[in-house]
């Protein structure tokens, strides 16, 4: 009995043993996902970054919104995401995770409202270019754009870090009590005002984009079409006024090719009779013919 009480504890060790291995693989993997994630946030926004300073045909004030997204998403990879892996590994080992986690919290929501607010911009400012047609330096200047982009960081920043008010912070550590009222009213806010309402206008900016867009291919497509037909009438016209002109002149041709063999051989006879045979404005046109082949005769 005590043999088989020894058996399944020792297969229950194993078994708890295999699952805390497969726990540390899924979280191995996660993590390296994650960095991988950054890396390549990090690097695509600074190329981006680095072609608006080089470019200076990038270096208008409608991408000053693109550029400032860029800001964001590169801090997401250098800041945001770092302090996620950090805070979840560290988790309660340490006394400074605290803090730590509390930043995570604190600047992945700023930088959260940040991209979704520069989206919202950037798809109102779609609309307004390629809906209403108006070109965006008629009524936003330079200073107006500066004011905007400060907008769209101080108002996120205001956002997430109005946190602290009422999160309780002693010897340096936030003392976190559950959820509270204010917190719950706070996500709210956050979730309606900051992801929800945005994002419903980007979608119906961005819906009015693509209609308009379609409806304006349609309308190139079918001036194409048109103007292709236009193009193929113009040239089955050109190619039967060119038939008619040789038929014509064949048929001139071979009906008076007599008269001005008779007139290059020299039978004036033969050929007047011809003449008088002949309607007054083809007589015309056959002395015309006529003169000429003479002339031309030494030549």
């Amino acid at each position: 009995m005590a043999q088989r009480n020894s058996v399944q504890v020792i297969m229950t060790n194993a078994s708890f043993e295999d699952n805390e291995t497969g726990q540390h693989n899924k979280t191995v993997v996660f993590f390296s996902f994650l960095g991988l994630m950054s890396i390549f946030i990090v690097a695509i926004n600074c190329f981006v970054v680095f072609l608006v300073w080089k470019k200076k045909v990038l270096r208008t004030p409608a991408n000053i919104f693109l550029t400032s997204l860029a800001c964001a998403d590169f801090f997401s990879g250098s800041c945001a995401i770092p302090l996620i892996i950090a805070c979840q590994l560290l988790e309660t080992r340490h006394s400074w995770s605290g803090p730590l986690c509390l930043s995570m919290d604190l600047i992945s929501r700023m930088l959260s409202i940040s991209s979704i607010l520069h989206l919202l911009v950037i798809a109102v400012e779609r609309y307004v270019v390629i809906v209403r047609h108006v070109k965006p330096d008629d009524f936003v200047s330079c200073k107006k754009y500066a004011v905007i982009v400060s907008a769209l960081w101080l108002i996120p920043l205001s956002a997430s870090f109005i946190q602290l008010t009422w999160i309780h912070i002693k010897d340096g550590v936030p003392q976190l009590r559950g959820i509270s009222k204010s917190e719950i009213i706070y996500d709210l806010v956050c979730i309606f005002g900051f992801v929800v309402f945005p994002l419903t206008i980007i979608v119906i900016a961005y819906s009015k984009v693509f209609s308009v867009l379609r409806r304006h291919a349609k309308e190139i497509d079918k001036q194409t079409a048109l103007f292709m037909a236009s193009s193929r009438n113009q040239s089955h016209k050109l190619k039967e006024k060119r038939a008619t002109f040789i038929y014509a002149s064949m048929i001139v041709f071979y009906d008076f090719k007599d008269v001005i063999f008779s007139m290059r051989g020299g039978s004036k006879a033969h050929a007047d009779t011809l003449l008088e045979n002949s309607s007054q404005f083809d007589t015309i046109q056959l002395r015309y013919l006529g003169d000429s082949a003479t002339s031309s005769e030494p030549l």
